[in-house]
């Protein structure tokens, strides 16, 4: 036997699938942030070098 699904589950589903994606575009936005921050922290000062970074 052949169900539908409401509109309603079709958005609720579609609701849940973004939330779950933004969430996670976000902790990983804010994760490279963190790596980049305590890198810059970690780095004596005098040991940039400009040929690394063109």
């Amino acid at each position: 036997m052949t169900t539908y699904n409401s509109p309603f589950e079709n958005l609720a589903a579609f609701v849940i699938a973004f939330a779950g994606g933004a969430i996670s575009a976000i902790s990983l936005i804010q994760y490279i942030a963190k790596v980049r921050r305590d890198e810059r922290r970690a780095r004596p000062i005098g040991s940039h070098h400009e040929s690394l970074h063109p």
